[in-house]
């Protein structure tokens, strides 16, 4: 059996953004019980204004994704 090759992609605002609100949704898709998010709600929590804690540092999001390039 091969192994399965993962990579690390950083999330900016022009590149992968719109797969990051998406993960979750991949992860728990087999949880009848969870409710998503609103993709609202997870931006303002990597936002200073909404999230007191990024107020004095960054934050940098990334995804794991296999060699397909997906989730």
């Amino acid at each position: 059996m091969k192994p399965k090759t993962f990579h690390t992609v950083v999330v900016s605002r022009n590149e992968c953004l719109g797969n990051f609100p998406d993960f979750s949704a991949t992860l728990y898709k087999s949880d009848k019980k969870r409710i998503r998010p609103l993709d609202k709600e997870i931006e303002n929590i990597f936002h200073p204004d909404s999230n007191k804690l990024f107020r004095n540092g960054d934050v940098v999001r990334w995804l794991l994704l296999n060699e397909k390039h997906k989730n």
